[in-house]
């Protein structure tokens, strides 16, 4: 029996339409946008809900999309599943099912809309990708130095690198010109003061100080010195990760077209959103 699985969607965006129905990797999505305070759920029927291969390629595509969703959005999208039901032998509209999942939203602010996504050719794409979305929702400034910072180690795919992936990381910062990436007015203070390149001061201050934990320096979240000094640097090698991954891993550009099979404009299952909300959404979309 066919299972219609589901899979709730927190980021901070507010998608442009209702529903996007659409096909990713030879399978049928259906993406609906929850009302006001609740996520948004991609929905994808499952044919065998026994078949453990088909249930973990399902999850796995699942996962991809958000992931490609992240980078093209520019936002970190965390995934949970919701869950399913069963539906009998060709009763699956798939088009009209109803979406009985409740997950509370935690952000909302840009608006987006589904039209493209980044033409990934490689597992080492894959693989940054994941770690941009694990970068970019991750909440801990800690964890989000450590997401981006291993985006920088990885080698282009089919391209053989000598040498140790952290310190080629350090070396191709220091090679990047400021006019490509600003560090930020506060980073440069710090390391002009010091007197330590920009790659070196993010390796040997920020990398091993919260991978080491008897070696110093070591960083102690509960220090108010510590938490600025990584949260500068978690945005500052965030852009050096998307620089790399545009110029170095081959993810730049617009990406290729989404099969798009239909849309809604609105939904009479969801309410509106509060005119308070929607002036909101306005105020803190881009220009």
């Amino acid at each position: 029996m066919p299972m219609h699985m589901i899979y709730a969607l927190d980021a901070d965006m507010y998608l442009d339409k209702a529903e996007y129905i659409f096909e990713f990797e030879g399978r049928k999505f259906r993406l609906v946008r929850g009302p006001e305070g609740e996520t948004d759920k991609l929905c994808v029927i499952i044919q065998d809900p026994c078949d453990k291969n088909e249930e973990r390629e399902v999850f796995e595509s699942v996962l991809k999309l958000f992931d490609r969703l992240s980078w093209m959005w520019r936002v970190g999208i965390y995934c949970s599943s919701g869950g399913g039901f069963g539906f009998r032998e060709n009763s699956l509209n798939f088009e009209t099912a109803k979406i009985n999942c409740f997950c509370k939203r935690n952000l909302r602010s840009l608006i987006t809309n589904l039209s493209t996504l980044p033409d990934v050719q490689n597992e080492t794409q894959d693989f940054a990708l994941s770690l941009w979305n694990k970068g970019s929702y991750a909440q801990s400034p800690f964890l989000k130095f450590i997401c981006f910072w291993r985006i920088l180690e990885l080698s282009p795919d089919n391209k053989k690198c000598k040498g140790n992936p952290s310190l080629r990381a350090v070396n191709w910062i220091n090679s990047v010109s400021y006019s490509r990436v600003y560090p930020g007015e506060e980073l440069v203070k710090i390391i002009q003061t010091e007197k330590i390149k920009i790659g070196n001061f993010l390796y040997e201050q920020c990398r091993n100080a919260i991978a080491h934990v008897t070696r110093k320096p070591t960083m102690k979240p509960y220090k108010q010195e510590d938490r600025f000094k990584i949260q500068l640097a978690a945005y500052c090698v965030r852009d050096y990760a998307v620089y790399y991954m545009r110029t170095c891993l081959d993810l730049g550009g617009y990406g290729k077209p989404i099969k798009i099979i239909k849309t809604k404009e609105k939904s009479k299952a969801h309410s509106l959103l509060s005119k308070q909300v929607k002036r909101r959404i306005r105020l803190s979309a881009p220009t």
